[in-house]
């Protein structure tokens, strides 16, 4: 179905089937289609873990997943626009941080607890390690495994103004 929002032509489609919504422009949603598609058909397990923790996949001005009430992958330009594979494994690795913080969660964590849980360097290296896991399951170029392998040593995750 096709919304107007603020005068610009904002699509949200549920993807292929689910109950996940994308939304944002039609080249974001073909791009965000096209990166699922390649995580259900070779890393269905990674697949089922977007599906288990995120209902939407939202084009903005930069990417990060919402650990409150709203499960939401906000994706930037610069991300949704690189390598289908990267891509993919990005949906992946936000998804697994609010996987992490929907397990702690269960287990029965303070709020507090939880976003501890799915934040910092040990969340990041786990979402890391997952991501890695999805890219050698797509066959992502070398140069893409060497990147995220790569991003072990930096701490992104500190960076205030990022616009990836």
């Amino acid at each position: 179905m096709m919304v107007i929002m603020n005068g610009d032509n904002i699509a949200i489609e549920k993807y292929r089937g689910t109950n996940l919504l994308l939304k944002g422009d039609r080249a974001f949603i073909s791009r965000s289609s096209y990166a699922l598609d390649l995580l259900r058909s070779h890393y269905p397990i990674g697949f089922q873990t977007v599906l288990n923790h995120v209902t939407a996949i939202e084009q903005a001005d930069r990417s990060g997943i919402c650990l409150g009430a709203d499960p939401t992958f906000y994706v930037g330009n610069p991300t949704s626009t690189a390598h289908p594979t990267w891509y993919a494994s990005c949906i992946l690795h936000d998804a697994y941080h609010r996987k992490l913080f929907d397990d702690a969660t269960k287990s029965g964590a303070s709020s507090q607890a939880a976003h501890s849980s799915a934040s910092g360097a040990q969340a990041e290296m786990k979402c890391l390690d997952e991501q890695i896991k999805s890219l050698r399951a797509m066959n992502a170029p070398a140069y893409i495994l060497q990147h995220a392998e790569h991003c072990k040593s930096l701490r992104w995750w500190e960076v205030k103004n990022r616009n990836w």
